[in-house]
């Protein structure tokens, strides 16, 4: 299973915790129900549905503003101009709605980094490439396109090209760099979304990124390091392998949604999903969200998230025996929370919010038994710079004790600090610093990887 997470434009929003789906994944392009979705991404990516788009930029997310703030901005969106949304965008509106009655919506992103391994690890020497990857996706309102009422068709293709650091240089474990895969071009996604009874329930099936709906923080969206975006002993069926799948949401109450789905055990991202369909077993999960929220005036949000997994797929045992069991298990939480706003102006998203991962398989036929991963992002720190954000995180990786009885594993830890800068509208610039303490758990050179990620929405 792939643990390595696409990281796409739409960044966390400090005074909104949700919804954004999964690095993933999931920038604004991602379509989701008019009622409150089901709360995850990507960190970092989780949009609105398609008639409230903004540009993905932008960084607004409404639904966890006080109620009667989201409902002035949803007044606001009704009342703006078409060509508002777009604003955020290179190329404007008229490259990204379009076809019956304006029903597709296109959102076009480009992201590149260039990371060198300044310290230890593997080598230093030659020890910088270049990455970069290209994010199309069309999202279709089949209500105004072709008359069925909560229906939303969603297709996504990606190009990823260039070279990582982790495997010749760093060596690290938890792969440093959220947009790290083999070279590929491919139709990553393509799935229907229907809605019933006014948003509050609503189904997914096709082909998908399961982290764009599960076990996804939303303040560890700007991470670059793959650990923020996936739990690395939750075998998600995630980029760059998204899998067929089928996943089910309920609203179950004002602060309260459940979640569940099941997916292709072994999937092929470069495939449509129906090569090896059920051949290696099947991957469910279940998740509940919890929404609460603090302070005299309701304005410090959180998310908490409590998830269980299984994987149907005979897996072996770590000791050597040959033995194996029937299945695989886990269990995680990811929990957001907003910790303090610098005023109470309900247009303001400056303050600071804090994060939690932690992760747990059983250590018998798991390399990593327990993970754990936190930090804070700030938005508005310095003044003057009221869209910028500072982020910093930590990630442990702990071996299974079989793994360290019998081979020398121990650990792996990441420390990440970065400073996200708006340049413009469409564009944004992150210088990025990693601290990776014994990278591959087996007695790795410390290492320090610096980096620089820029991102363009088309």
């Amino acid at each position: 299973m792939n643990r390595r997470k696409l990281g796409f434009i739409s960044a966390v929003t400090i005074t909104s915790l949700l919804p954004l789906e999964s690095d993933a994944a999931r920038f604004k392009g991602y379509p989701q129900p008019t009622m409150p979705p089901p709360v995850s991404a990507n960190q970092n990516h989780e949009p609105l549905h398609p008639h409230e788009l903004r540009g993905p930029i932008e960084r607004e997310s409404q639904l966890l503003a006080p109620q009667s703030d989201r409902e002035q901005k949803a007044e606001d969106t009704d009342e703006a101009e078409v060509d508002e949304p777009w604003s955020g965008t290179l190329f404007g509106e008229r490259f990204h709605v379009f076809g019956p009655n304006q029903s597709v919506t296109g959102e076009f992103a480009y992201t590149g980094e260039v990371f060198n391994n300044a310290h230890g690890g593997i080598s230093t020497s030659g020890a910088t490439a270049y990455r970069g990857n290209l994010d199309l996706v069309l999202s279709i309102d089949m209500d105004a396109c072709v008359g069925i009422p909560g229906g939303t068709f969603f297709i996504y293709g990606q190009n990823n090209h260039g070279r990582s650091i982790t495997t010749d240089y760093v060596g690290d474990y938890q792969t440093l760099s959220n947009l790290d895969a083999d070279p590929f071009s491919q139709i990553s996604e393509y799935w229907w979304m229907q809605e019933f009874g006014e948003g509050n329930l609503w189904f997914k099936l096709g082909k998908q990124d399961a982290n764009a709906d599960f076990c996804a923080l939303d303040l560890a969206g700007d991470f670059i390091g793959s650990s923020f975006g996936v739990i690395p002993n939750v075998p998600l069926p995630t980029f760059p392998s998204p899998g067929m799948g089928a996943a089910a949401f309920v609203n179950w109450s004002d602060s309260l949604t459940l979640k569940a789905g099941i997916y292709d055990g072994d999937p092929h991202g470069g495939a449509w999903g129906f090569d090896n369909l059920g051949s290696n077993g099947t991957f469910s999960i279940f998740e509940a969200a919890w929404q609460p929220r603090f302070g005299a005036n309701a304005q410090l949000t959180g998310v908490y998230r409590l998830g269980v997994w299984r994987h149907s797929e005979d897996v072996e045992h770590l000791d050597g025996s040959g033995q194996s069991r029937t299945d695989n298990h886990g269990i995680y939480t990811a929990i957001d929370q907003l910790v303090y706003r610098e005023n109470d102006d309900p247009e303001s998203d400056e303050g600071m919010g804090i994060f939690f991962q932690y992760g747990w398989a059983p250590e018998q036929y798991n390399e990593i038994g327990h993970y754990y991963g936190g930090g804070l992002n700030y938005k508005g720190l310095i003044p003057g710079r009221e869209d910028d954000y500072i982020g910093l995180g930590y990630a442990y990786a702990e071996w299974s004790r079989t793994l360290q009885k019998n081979e020398g594993y121990s650990y792996e830890a990441v420390v990440e600090l970065f400073y996200l800068i708006q340049v413009t509208d469409y564009m944004v610039l992150q210088p990025d610093l990693q601290f990776i303490s014994n990278p591959g758990g087996l007695d790795g050179r410390d290492a320090l990887a610096l980096g620089l990620r820029f991102e363009i929405v088309l």
